[in-house]
């Protein structure tokens, strides 16, 4: 009484329970923090960074970047 059974009839346990909600709670919080940036900052620090205004640590710090992927928009661009 009071466990529920997978289909091929192994019994749930409160670890694997556990285990199963923090793997997908992981997995949401990632999937939530990617690509939060604004492609108007982007295209201003890209600006700031050929214009050789600043470097490409600082321009990410005042427009709210990450560092690797704006340069990795200045390399390829």
């Amino acid at each position: 009484m009071g466990r529920s059974e997978e289909p091929n009839g192994a019994p749930h346990t409160r670890k694997s329970v556990l285990c199963g909600l923090f793997i997908l709670g992981y997995i949401i919080l990632q999937m939530t923090r990617r690509n939060k940036w604004d492609s108007e900052r982007m295209k201003a620090a890209i600006e700031a960074r050929r214009n050789k205004e600043m470097g490409s640590y600082k321009a990410s710090i005042v427009f709210k970047l990450p560092v690797t992927t704006l340069q990795g928009y200045v390399k390829d661009r």
